[in-house]
């Protein structure tokens, strides 16, 4: 199963899941953050996640999913017992987002489609030709999907922000769920254009072949089916 979920971090809904869910090392994480907006972001995002973790329910509350780092220094894996899910945290404006995966290393990103933004300069400083040449033709749209989906690559893959601005083509032409050889492996990518103004990108290792399909994200403020 391939969970993932967003939420407006500003929103009663999250002030609840903090409230439930935070857990001390949540809460310590977050206060390394000097503004107050960064630190909102970093526990609507934990919570969040915890939120999604619940939903596997194979563990007590007072045995809460410890999350383990990457190499730089971001939640990659949670673990409780003898359970262990891969995990990405991402967050833009008002929105945080989540993924969780039994298997594959995974990335989510999510950015404010923000129409004054510089995106042909941008694009021309990070991606590919081929990707350059739909930012050209399609504008801020395009350039939000290639993003979305190169930050999740990134993630995923650990190679971090060498990799989102080396000027390789590495997504174009993926408007849907796709599997794509990057390299030497095998990714399963798909992007989300949300109704609150955001882009969403996921990657997610690939691994067998009935592996199973990527779920849409969903609103955690608001009630949905995950099966």
């Amino acid at each position: 199963m391939c969970r993932i979920a967003y939420l407006d971090a500003t929103t009663a809904t999250a002030e609840r899941l903090i409230a439930e869910l935070a857990t001390r090392e949540d809460h310590a994480d977050a206060s390394k953050h000097h503004l107050p907006r960064r630190r909102r972001q970093s526990l609507a995002a934990r919570a969040l996640l915890r939120a999604v973790l619940a939903l596997e329910d194979i563990v007590s509350p007072s045995s809460p999913w410890q999350l383990l780092r990457s190499l730089q220094g971001s939640p990659n894996v949670a673990v409780t017992g003898t359970s262990r899910r891969s995990i990405s945290l991402a967050h833009s404006g008002v929105i945080v987002a989540c993924a969780t995966a039994e298997g594959g290393r995974i990335g989510v990103d999510v950015e404010r489609i923000g129409l004054e933004r510089p995106v042909l300069a941008l694009a021309r400083a990070a991606f590919g030709p081929a990707e350059i040449a739909e930012v050209e033709k399609h504008g801020a749209a395009e350039f939000y999907r290639t993003w979305t989906l190169r930050e999740a690559l990134a993630k995923a893959s650990g190679q971090g922000f060498g990799l989102l601005v080396n000027g390789l083509d590495l997504v174009p032409a993926i408007a849907a769920p796709d599997r794509r050889r990057i390299g030497d492996i095998e990714w399963d990518l798909a992007s989300w254009t949300l109704e609150e103004g955001y882009e969403l990108g996921f990657a997610r290792q690939a691994v067998a072949s009935g592996a199973p399909p990527i779920l849409p994200p969903w609103n955690m403020a608001l009630p949905t089916t995950t099966s």
